[in-house]
């Protein structure tokens, strides 16, 4: 994804910044959910509690799109 538009984008939940996933929580990721197996990036909050897919370069910022992560 662009770095600008990560720059403009949050958390429609918490409002908090969002950076691209690392990639070893992506793989953790698409072993997970469903939602993300078929992507090849994720957006995270900045603390990586709340994950979101990004499809086809479109980042879906959806409340139920959301997946909550264990720290």
């Amino acid at each position: 994804m662009n770095p600008k538009l990560v720059e403009l984008l949050c958390c429609p939940i918490s409002h908090k910044p969002l950076k691209p996933a690392p990639a070893a929580l992506l793989e953790q990721l698409k072993s997970q959910y469903e939602a993300f197996r078929k992507t090849s990036e994720a957006l995270v909050t900045l603390d990586e509690k709340r994950a979101y897919p990004v499809q086809d370069g479109i980042p879906v910022l959806l409340p139920e799109a959301a997946v909550e992560l264990e720290n």
